[in-house]
């Protein structure tokens, strides 16, 4: 069982704010399908025995991304996912450098995977539409949501650019399309995303929102372009490091959790 993500410290930056409902949406529309596998588990939020982790047998904890390797492992030995509709509450780096580590580590994990011998025609397109479509989508954005802008400012110029009715048709389905996501993102993120107070809950909404999600999907530009070439050229006897996440978010706890 895995239950959806998304970020606690949404207060700490810009970066944690974006995320909070970036990965929110991402576990709302994108991520529940990926349950007829192969699937990939998420850093955190999921649920099976010490005796499923034994048969399993395979957990690789100094993987580039261990989560990703058990996933796989568990699909290969006939296990099942179930999403659970709710939110666990991650910590998102605030530091740039430290969020695009994470991220290059995330991203570069589906690669190891590439041309895999162990999926059928139809796992491998399946694992691939839902682990790299995000990252072409996120590289895409660079040029495309730049190319949208400028052809908005030639429309609203006076430039008759209309007059192509395959150009009205992709335009129409984008428009559609962005308006569906963006009414998921918003449910995702009101499901999922917690507040102190309302004002909170005001400046939250004003820097996070669907036209702030285009350029956090940018950035994420720079972290996949790394593990891309990292995978083409770089040395595969990579260090696992724990990324940073420090926060001024303070957790209480009660004296039913045990500090070991």
């Amino acid at each position: 069982m895995q239950a959806k993500q998304t970020v606690r410290n949404h207060t700490s930056g810009w970066l944690p704010r974006l995320e909070a409902m970036g990965i929110a949406a991402w576990c709302n529309s994108i991520y529940t399908k990926t349950t007829k596998g192969p699937y990939q588990l998420l850093g955190k939020g999921y649920f099976l025995t010490v005796e499923d982790l034994w048969e399993i047998g395979d957990w690789q904890i100094d993987a580039t991304t261990e989560d990703l390797t058990l996933g796989i492992d568990a699909y290969e030995a006939g296990y099942s996912l179930g999403i659970i509709d709710r939110y666990i509450q991650d910590i998102c780096p605030a530091d740039f450098n430290d969020w695009v580590s994470q991220k290059r580590r995330w991203a570069a994990g589906p690669y190891s995977y590439l041309g895999s011998d162990d999926f059928d025609f139809r796992e491998l397109v399946r694992f691939w539409t839902y682990s790299a479509s995000n990252q072409v989508i996120s590289v895409v954005n660079v040029i495309g949501v730049p190319a949208g802008i400028l052809y908005f400012m030639f429309v609203l110029a006076g430039f008759d650019l209309y007059n192509s009715p395959p150009l009205v048709i992709i335009t129409i389905v984008n428009l559609l399309n962005w308006v569906y996501y963006s009414v998921k993102t918003y449910q995702a993120t009101i499901h999922g995303v917690q507040f102190e107070s309302r004002l909170e809950r005001v400046k939250f909404y004003l820097s996070s929102n669907p036209i702030s999600q285009l350029i956090y999907s940018m950035l994420w530009a720079i972290p996949i372009s790394l593990a891309v070439w990292n995978y083409l050229f770089g040395d595969e006897t990579r260090e696992f490091h724990v990324t940073p996440k420090q926060t001024d978010t303070e957790v209480e706890m009660d004296s039913s959790y045990v500090d070991d």
